[in-house]
């Protein structure tokens, strides 16, 4: 059976899963005084996000895809076999709607490749499921409680603008919780990332990040990318994510879900939304 993961699920696959912290402190303390300067503003607004977020509802699209099979090479842990089962429904397109309300997220699947959807739930679905691209992804990196450390990578062109791009590592005691079924098993793990940061407004244009996952879990790596964008809701400007990628690997199968986020609108009690 393939496991399936609930949990924040993130990051970029060019980042090193063996980063230690000592040596991100180190780096750290060779940050340049205006480096130091916009991070410690960028600190200050992603601390902020979340309470500047209105209640909303959007649309959320996910195209979820199985890549092939994975052969295991010779040490590898288990036994591999080139004719193990495939999720039946995890190449699909599943449409949500996600209502953002008082900090916390609530997903109602509205369409399964199309097709109206009765009696499914957000995390019912076999494969990999994520939440948390509202807020949690940039507070926990910033969070003075998570004891992130933090080093300088570059200087990078995003979507025509400058943007400084800086490592980042959390520890495991302040990392993340993932969960896998078949058999049941829930470890908590660090992980590392990049952050890209415009430099002149202090906000945060992208957020990857990989988890440190042990040798012998039944997932293999997980990855998760995040792009955020400015999104009018109600005739004011918020800065909100646009699309998320994330992958992961097991030993027989690699999984990719591709999400995008659209259709922003201000939640009203009374009103009714129709599809």
């Amino acid at each position: 059976m393939i496991p399936r993961i609930r949990a924040l699920i993130c990051a970029s696959a060019v980042l090193s899963l063996t980063l230690e912290s000592s040596i991100a402190q180190q780096a750290a303390d060779q940050l340049s005084p205006e480096q130091s300067s916009v991070l410690e503003s960028t600190k200050a607004w992603a601390l902020k996000f979340n309470d500047s977020l209105p209640d909303f509802i959007c649309t959320q699209v996910t195209h979820r895809r199985v890549i092939g099979q994975v052969q295991l090479t010779a040490g590898a842990v288990g036994t591999g076999s080139s004719s193990a089962p495939r999720i039946e429904d995890a190449d699909n397109i599943i449409e949500e709607r996600l209502s953002y309300i008082g900090g916390s997220e609530k997903y109602e699947v509205l369409k399964i490749n199309g097709q109206p959807a009765k009696g499914k739930e957000h995390l019912q679905f076999p494969g990999i499921i994520t939440n948390g691209e509202f807020g949690t992804a940039l507070h926990d990196v910033f969070d003075p409680a998570s004891h992130t450390t933090f080093s300088w990578d570059r200087i990078e062109q995003v979507g025509g603008r400058e943007v400084y791009v800086y490592g980042f590592h959390v520890p495991q005691e302040h990392g993340w919780e993932v969960f896998v079924q078949d058999p049941d098993r829930d470890i908590a793990v660090s992980y590392s990332g990049r952050i890209y940061v415009d430099p002149e407004t202090f906000t945060v244009l992208r957020v990857a990040t990989a988890l440190d996952l042990p040798r012998d879990f039944p997932i293999l790596h997980s990855e998760r990318t995040i792009e955020f964008k400015p999104v009018k809701i109600a005739g004011k400007e918020y800065w909100l994510p646009s699309h998320s990628e994330v992958s992961a690997q097991d030993r027989l199968q690699s999984y990719v879900n591709e999400v995008d986020f659209k259709e922003y609108h201000k939640f009203v009690a009374e009103a009714t939304v129709h599809y």
